[in-house]
């Protein structure tokens, strides 16, 4: 389908995965991101190193993504960037 497309998507933003995941479809120049930011209702457990995460999308020039996860207290960007930290 996406190769069929007239326009080539900025990105693909899905949800209901409740862990968060980054991936792409296709390679090189023309490989699509998808991205998943993970339930933004998940009830927060520390010993399970589970929090309720959310994504902000920049589609103002080039895309850019920012992850924030629960840590307790409040929404915190994630260290290192979207999905550095692998959870």
């Amino acid at each position: 389908l996406l190769a069929r497309s007239p326009t080539r998507p900025e990105a693909i933003l899905c949800g209901h995965v409740h862990h968060g995941f980054r991936s792409q479809l296709g390679t090189g120049a023309t490989a699509v991101p998808v991205f998943d930011s993970g339930s933004s209702g998940y009830a927060r457990d520390a010993a399970r190193d589970r929090a309720a995460c959310m994504n902000v999308y920049d589609l103002g020039g080039p895309l850019t993504v920012e992850r924030y996860r629960d840590d307790g207290n409040a929404f915190r960007a994630e260290e290192g960037g979207a999905y550095a930290t692998g959870r």
